[in-house]
């Protein structure tokens, strides 16, 4: 299959709308939030990550995505809900590789905003973005085989599973298998009108 060789647009001034979320970089303003989703336990519990402990880090984490933003290097959205305008999550493009215009996804959720299909609706923006309007041809996902709602995610998004890693991180401590689904732009699922 032959892919259009321009190369891949800039992240600067991404930022997405769909019916109930905004989706745009981190902000200074948004520290506390972060801060708040870095501390949630059930947000937390899947990372191999420590949670945060200061607000210090919350800051850090604005400095380091505008940096890596600009260079190209990740491309991370906070979710903010159009009605109270909280920051609840995030949707995340790393590990990318420009030449074969393929990255890894990551993504998150305050506890108390699950169930009512905040994720499914930024993934599905987001993913649109990075493969259509970015012109990336592949996205993977690696999920800790326990965590059965990220897994659920991606399926219903379209992924397919195409490995089962052994003992490939170390989670709280815990050395933990993990996943690895994989989405073409070709198997991309339309999104949803906002």
């Amino acid at each position: 299959m032959h892919i259009d060789a321009t190369p891949i647009p800039s992240f600067q001034g991404v930022s997405l709308q769909t019916a109930r979320l905004q989706l745009r970089p981190f902000q200074t303003s948004d520290a506390a939030s972060i801060l708040a989703l870095f501390m949630d336990e059930g947000f937390m519990e899947y990372s191999p990550a420590p949670m945060f402990t200061s607000m210090d880090e919350a800051h850090e984490v604005v400095v380091r995505d505008a940096a890596k933003l600009t260079a190209g290097e990740r491309l991370r959205l906070g979710m903010v809900r159009m009605d109270n305008g909280m920051l609840i999550g995030y949707c995340d493009l790393f590990g990318i590789d420009r030449q074969h215009r393929k990255g890894e996804i990551g993504y998150g959720l305050l506890t108390r905003e699950r169930g009512h299909g905040f994720m499914h609706e930024a993934l599905s923006a987001f993913l649109n973005c990075v493969l259509l309007d970015l012109q990336f041809n592949r996205v993977i996902a690696e999920i800790d085989p326990a965590n059965t709602n990220s897994e659920r995610t991606v399926q219903r998004l379209g992924f397919t599973k195409e490995a089962h890693l052994r003992e490939n991180c170390f989670v709280k401590g815990v050395l933990s298998d993990s996943f690895l689904y994989g989405l073409l732009k070709r198997d991309l699922q339309p999104c949803p009108a906002s």
